[in-house]
């Protein structure tokens, strides 16, 4: 992931994706027009043609029906917000910071590390979305650089949750797979008789093990799940990077490695029963 183009890259990802519910796609055009931004960029016309997109006769005539579902855009004195229409789905706020984020979100990926960040229009909206990303588990910081308001994260798994949040899953796994890269390279380094081939089944099995636990997540059936394999899911979740040894020991001594690994396997078993992921061969 080159650092100029990460950016371009994620949003590039997000505008090949059409949201489907009214309300989400009335949420995500709120995001646009409150956080956005009168300078333009290489990206503008194809956003534009984006948010036509969402905005279909039929999905207009409900959007502007006095029945408003979803996010919607306020103003007042001079500083933009939004609200709840007070018919929201779970989703509603996550399509939202996805329109924000389309009109005037950074990203960078390279040597220096990882950055995200949005650009606030106000304390208000500042206070709302960083308050509502805590609620679902995403702790981000908040700045102002030469009098502009912003929230932003640097954290690997802050930033791959970041991603998964605003419907880019593809790309949340590749910042975890780098992070994956990155760390077994350097054990490598400490230990010399690490090869490739373990190197790639070890991001392999993280990716699909963290593949099988964010799709029961998303579909509600992870707190359905046994106690035993609840408990492997959630140190997995909150884990995305280490080795199947740290995650043996986050068990407190209680698990061999290969009973957690079985337990992983099982929880990549359900899933792909239940169809959230392919199998793969």
């Amino acid at each position: 992931m080159e650092e100029e183009n990460f950016g371009k890259k994620i949003k590039s990802y997000l505008l090949l994706h059409i949201v489907k519910p009214i309300c989400c796609r009335t949420s995500l055009i709120t995001g646009t027009e409150v956080f956005g931004k009168k300078r333009k960029n290489e990206l503008s016309g194809a956003i534009e043609e984006y948010k036509e997109k969402l905005i279909s006769k039929r999905s207009r005539m409900l959007i502007e029906d006095e029945r408003q579902c979803g996010y919607l855009p306020e103003e007042q004195n001079g500083e933009k917000y939004f609200v709840s229409s007070g018919r929201v789905c779970p989703n509603c706020f996550s399509m939202m910071l996805r329109g924000a984020f389309l009109v005037c979100g950074r990203a960078s990926s390279g040597a220096s590390g990882l950055h995200l960040e949005i650009p606030m229009p106000g304390e208000t909206a500042e206070t709302a979305v960083k308050e509502n990303l805590k609620k679902v588990g995403i702790e981000v910081k908040t700045a102002l650089r030469r009098g502009e308001r912003l929230i932003y994260c640097k954290k690997r798994e802050t930033v791959s949750d970041f991603l998964a949040y605003i419907g880019a899953a593809t790309l949340s796994f590749e910042v975890i797979n780098a992070g994956i890269m990155n760390e077994t390279r350097a054990d490598a380094n400490r230990q010399k008789n690490c090869d490739t081939q373990n190197i790639q089944k070890t991001v392999f099995a993280a990716e699909r093990q963290l593949e099988a636990v964010r799709a029961l997540k998303e579909h509600r059936e992870l707190e359905k799940l046994p106690a035993g394999l609840y408990e492997t899911a959630i140190i997995r979740m909150e884990n995305p990077i280490e080795p199947l040894d740290v995650i043996t020991e986050l068990h407190g001594g209680r698990l061999s490695k290969s009973g957690v690994n079985h337990r992983l396997g099982r929880i990549v078993e359900i899933a792909e029963k239940k169809g959230y992921i392919k199998k793969r061969k």
